[in-house]
């Protein structure tokens, strides 16, 4: 089956036309943890007003950082995010199955799947956290870039878009955590070409952009806007990877 990226689109919006409750409900959600994320973010020191900072410039800023608040800030925005995509998919997954009440529904799910959706979350982005920590020791050891670390990130990269469906496949399928994982890397074979398209479009392109409308509109009397056009988007995210992995599984 031949996977077409201009249906999935016009399909994630009729989603979102046809759910409008359920909408609202996430923009609330995901308008409430940016809120959340901005209090317990770690203020990042500043560069001066040199606009082409030197490595060690970014060296000796970086070092003023306290590491055990900005990790355990950092972990608790992922966490929180993590829940509420782990929600939103929960939820889509039952309005998919017109089951009444989704988003009870959902959030029972979630309950219940959440900590194996942590996991699977780590075990597919562990290598490519030692790709970029290889990459970021070359950096601040002003060190050339080693093959290992070129390698390393390469291999990353691969390993986390071949299983980056396997957390919405844990949540919606009665699997176990390993059953997912080989469940989607098996359904990957031969397949590398369209889960690049969607880790493009959904971890890169869709991102990005939100950040360049935020950029644009820029001012603190629009920041409530750009708020919740994020969270649309945020949201838009979540309804393109279900219906996305939905034909891809089938296929």
């Amino acid at each position: 089956m031949q996977i077409n990226f201009t249906q999935i689109f016009q399909d994630s919006l009729n989603f979102m036309r046809n759910q409008r409750k359920t909408v609202l409900i996430f923009i609330g959600i995901f308008v409430i943890s940016q809120l959340i994320n901005a209090l317990v973010s770690v203020p990042m020191p500043s560069l001066g007003d040199n606009p082409n900072p030197s490595q060690q410039d970014i060296i000796d800023a970086l070092s003023k950082v306290e590491p055990t608040a900005l990790i355990g800030s950092f972990l608790f925005q992922q966490l929180l995010m993590s829940f509420i995509a782990t929600f939103g998919i929960a939820t889509i997954h039952h309005i998919s199955l017109q089951n009444e009440n989704p988003i009870n529904q959902g959030l029972m799910l979630t309950l219940r799947r959440f900590l194996g959706v942590v996991v699977l979350d780590i075990f597919m982005s562990l290598p490519l956290l030692f790709g970029i920590a290889d990459v970021m020791s070359s950096f601040l050891s002003k060190n050339a870039l080693s093959p290992l670390a070129f390698v390393s990130m390469v291999f990353g990269l691969f390993f986390f878009v071949r299983l980056c469906l396997s957390p919405v496949h844990y949540i919606a399928a009665n699997q176990s955590i390993g059953q997912s994982a080989l469940q989607v890397w098996r359904a990957g074979i031969k397949r590398n070409g369209v889960l690049i398209i969607y880790a493009l479009l959904t971890y890169l392109f869709l991102p990005l952009v939100v950040n360049t409308i935020g950029a644009i509109l820029g001012s603190s009397f629009l920041s409530a806007i750009v708020g919740i056009l994020a969270a649309l988007f945020q949201l838009f995210i979540l309804v393109f990877t279900y219906r996305f992995y939905s034909l891809f599984m089938k296929a």
